[in-house]
């Protein structure tokens, strides 16, 4: 094969390749918002709670898309922190405090009381605490409050419960995904923070060896507020989505360069199953010849990338024939 003929197949094949891909990257969002009417240049999303019990625990699957006919732009965006938090999840027995005259709690904080189940395994040495939050939420930091005055020094291991779709049967015993190793010292502030996570149930393990258990008073989590802060390059009418158990996050050139500070804000439609009416379907039929045509593509290519190996392989018997 010259080397000219080579070229342009590897450009075809390349070409050919990225189209199936993208395709298959598309149907692997299980649920979409629409944004309408968005106008070009910097514009901020803020990511709303309800979200996270679609989104991935580590919200790598968020994604903008343009969709111009068969045309997909990805929209480049950056996932940022916005303080302050909004939630704090409290032990069963808190109580709200009262404000003094004159102040006010921050109205953007959000409260919620969490289910904690204490039991002492004196068998396996330990403590183990289980946390039901409210709903599948991101966090970010876990304070854990002992009422033991005396010297003590032990192992905690944080954990979060995988949820079933993602690892485990109905029927089966949960699973539990480790988040971090720590320890318990008399005297330190027990506070612990984690990578960007979302989860709906947190595990805390005590080690206590031969010793008394600790006397644990209560456990507070947070967790923070999310914006996207996204670049649309056109005026016009754009999908987001999300809901992808596998995607990866998302890597794109912006996060080298200066975002602004604020932008106007998007507020997303309402969530449907992707695509569903967020973009027009074709009749079934041509639903049908599409699927078809993406077989026959991915069988060609195959085809392509088969014959094109078993040419190089001949050309180099050849070679060595004519070298013997």
């Amino acid at each position: 094969m010259k080397r000219s003929s080579r070229n342009k197949f590897l450009f075809a094949l390349a070409v050919g390749t990225c189209a199936v891909l993208t395709a298959q990257a598309q149907r692997g969002y299980g649920f979409a918002r629409p944004l309408d009417n968005v106008r070009a240049g910097w514009n901020s999303i803020e990511v709303d709670q309800s979200w996270f019990a679609r989104i991935n625990s580590e919200l790598s699957d968020i994604r903008i898309w343009r969709i111009v006919g068969k045309d997909t732009t990805e929209v480049p965006y950056v996932l940022q922190e916005v303080p302050p938090d909004t939630i704090l999840i409290l032990p069963n027995h808190y109580r709200k405090e009262v404000p003094k005259p004159g102040f006010a709690l921050e109205p953007v904080l959000q409260r919620y009381r969490l289910r904690t189940n204490i039991r002492q395994d004196r068998a396996a040495k330990i403590t183990e605490i289980t946390i039901d939050l409210p709903a599948p939420v991101p966090i970010h930091l876990l304070s854990v409050h002992i009422a033991d005055t005396f010297d003590y020094r032990r192992d905690l291991r944080i954990e979060k419960k995988i949820s079933e779709a993602g690892s485990a049967r109905a029927g089966k015993k949960p699973q539990y995904q480790t988040l971090g190793n720590e320890q318990l010292i008399s005297g330190n502030v027990h506070q612990f923070t984690f990578q960007r996570n979302v989860a709906e149930q947190l595990r805390l393990i005590i080690k206590n060896e031969d010793n008394a258990p600790l006397d644990v008073d209560s456990v507070t989590v947070k967790g923070p507020k999310y914006q996207l802060m996204a670049r649309f390059p056109a005026d016009g009418d754009y999908l987001l989505a999300y809901g992808n158990p596998d995607a990866r996050a998302a890597s794109y050139d912006i996060i080298n360069f200066a975002i602004p500070a604020a932008a106007d804000t998007i507020v997303p439609g309402p969530e449907r199953a992707f695509p569903g009416a967020l973009v027009q379907a074709a009749p079934k039929d041509e639903q049908g010849k599409s699927k078809v045509w993406l077989y026959v593509l991915m069988g060609a290519l195959v085809l392509l990338i088969g014959g094109f190996t078993f040419s190089m392989m001949r050309s180099k018997a050849k070679e060595e024939e004519g070298e013997s």
